[in-house]
């Protein structure tokens, strides 16, 4: 029992850690401090995961 919340407690720090870089890419994205290389891997990033977000919270006709 507690190897598996210990695994249920590993996965929603992994989930919280994603989701904080995620919005640290996005602001980083939209900012533009960072070097254009890594300005560049940030938007690339956060297109691609914007996409899948999109896909799955906006309705589309």
């Amino acid at each position: 029992m507690d190897n598996v919340i210990l695994v249920a407690l590993a996965a929603s720090v992994f989930i919280f850690t994603t989701s904080v870089v995620l919005n640290i890419t996005m602001i980083a994205c939209l900012l533009s401090f960072h070097p254009a290389w890594k300005a560049s891997f940030a938007c690339e990033a956060f297109v691609v995961n914007s996409k899948s977000w999109e896909s799955g919270f906006t309705y589309s006709p």
